[in-house]
């Protein structure tokens, strides 16, 4: 110890006390662990609402509902079958729409007797495509369960329509369970091109532009019909399906496919019960696997 240093402590009195060698105590900075504090909260409140917004984003949409007013002006004091004719015109093309009412939906296959229409059908239109050589059917085909075609290339044909539980389903998809579903449930089920798919259109401008006549059938809300236009093109057809609100439509057998004009065979049945005919020549030709879907009376 120096000089200095003992004259400092040697001057020390008895009453006095001092610490030697601790360091001084720092003062509690409230301002700082507020500011830490309010950092802190401010992070976790950003992290909670990034992963709220992440999760609202990954959720699906709900598909929009829409309240469409039914076309047709049904009886509901009817409690009969029948088919309701109307004729429309959208952008100049006219269609005309063949709605059933109180009717149950299926699909038959082969030629039906047309000169002893069965009593219970109040529509009926051809369906699926037959091949070149009339003897097989084109795409995925059952009727009341029964497989009648398995080839699943249905490159050219996303269309399709099942029947399953006398409830009808159209749509678009390479694949799908229905078909599977329609076996097991003892249903039906056909593929056909598409024309709509979800308000849009599908048909290609760059075929079928041949004006002919064109059937397709169509989903529109809850209501389910047949549209029909005479010389247009396909994708005219499916543009004014589009604009008239069909949500999903699937083309129809329609134009004149031979000499014998297999196309158009078919009737419908009037409020008055009153039949015609979808024919235009007495002469018909009729094939095993030429299928129909058909509107039933309720028992």
């Amino acid at each position: 110890m120096n000089t200095r240093d003992k004259d400092y402590y040697n001057n020390i009195s008895e009453d006095e006390c001092y610490d030697i060698g601790l360091p001084e105590k720092k003062r509690f900075n409230k301002k700082k662990v507020l500011i830490a504090l309010l950092t802190i909260i401010a992070t976790l409140f950003c992290a909670a609402l990034i992963t709220l917004l992440l999760h609202t984003m990954l959720q699906p949409k709900p598909p929009v509902v829409k309240h469409l007013q039914p076309l047709g002006k049904q009886n509901f004091n009817i409690d009969y079958s029948y088919t309701e004719k109307l004729d429309t015109i959208i952008e100049g093309l006219n269609l005309t729409l063949y709605i059933p009412h109180n009717a149950i939906p299926a699909v038959t296959l082969g030629p039906p007797d047309t000169t002893n229409l069965p009593e219970e059908t109040v529509l009926a239109f051809r369906a699926a495509d037959l091949g070149q050589d009339y003897t097989t059917i084109i795409g995925l085909f059952v009727c009341d369960g029964i497989i009648y075609q398995s080839n699943k290339d249905s490159s050219s044909k996303l269309g399709f329509c099942a029947i399953i539980d006398n409830e009808i389903t159209i749509g678009t998809a390479e694949s799908t369970a229905l078909f599977e579903k329609a076996i097991e449930r003892d249903g039906s089920f056909f593929r056909q091109h598409s024309l709509v798919a979800n308000d849009t259109l599908t048909a290609k401008v760059n075929t079928n532009t041949q004006p002919t006549l064109r059937r397709a059938l169509c989903q529109r809300g809850n209501q389910i019909f047949v549209a029909v236009s005479d010389s247009v093109s396909m994708y005219n057809f499916a543009q004014a399906l589009v604009v008239l609100d069909v949500e999903n439509a699937v083309y129809l057998l329609g134009g004149h496919s031979n000499s014998k004009n297999t196309s158009h065979q078919g009737w419908w049945r009037d409020v008055n019960d009153s039949i015609e005919l979808f024919r235009e020549s007495k002469e018909y030709k009729s094939y095993k696997y030429e299928s129909y879907i058909v509107w039933r009376k309720v028992k």
